[in-house]
């Protein structure tokens, strides 16, 4: 656990291949992982995740601003769009992206 803060934030398929050992990455391997944790996350995403303390109100004041807000994500569109309208139903965003076929993930420009 303390390391995977080190690990997360270039997507699933990266994350995986970052965890997994070298002769244990194997490309069927890799996909056999993240199908599982598309089907687990898919029934428990809601469990623990939250906003981080302090955005909901930061959303609150930047709306108030007319300021245009947008969310970018690395997670699948699908499970994107469901969080971000769990989360902050209220907020206005121009646009809501997830990780999409064709579309590089973050960090990529």
């Amino acid at each position: 656990m303390d390391k995977y803060a080190e690990l997360v934030g270039d997507g699933i398929s990266n994350l995986v291949k970052k965890i997994l050992p070298t002769p244990e990455a194997t490309p069927s391997n890799i996909a056999s992982f993240i199908d599982d944790y598309r089907v687990l996350y898919t029934e428990r995403w809601n469990e623990t995740s939250r906003p981080y303390q302090g955005i909901p109100e930061l959303l609150r004041e930047l709306t108030k601003k007319n300021i245009p807000l947008a969310v970018l994500s690395n997670k699948r569109d699908d499970f994107t769009q469901v969080c971000v309208s769990t989360f902050f139903p209220s907020v206005p965003f121009k646009a809501v992206r997830g990780e999409r076929a064709g579309t590089p993930i973050k960090p990529n420009p």
